[in-house]
């Protein structure tokens, strides 16, 4: 049976996720209005969404190890 390949991340899914929004709204910013556009800025909108979840699920007294 292979072993798991096990990756610690160095920063948090909160980070992770707010870093890709970025990152997908600076593409849309940048592309022609079209499919590929839409398909960036609804990217852009499930991470932030991903996000909000994110926030609301987690302890507020929590701290990332």
């Amino acid at each position: 049976m292979q072993e798991r390949i096990r990756v610690n991340q160095t920063l948090t899914l909160h980070q992770r996720l707010t870093n890709f929004a970025e990152c997908a709204n600076k593409l849309a910013s940048r592309l022609p209005i079209g499919p590929e556009k839409d398909a960036a800025l609804q990217r852009a909108r499930q991470a932030d969404n991903a996000v909000a979840i994110n926030d609301w699920i987690s302890p507020q007294g929590a701290k990332a190890r």
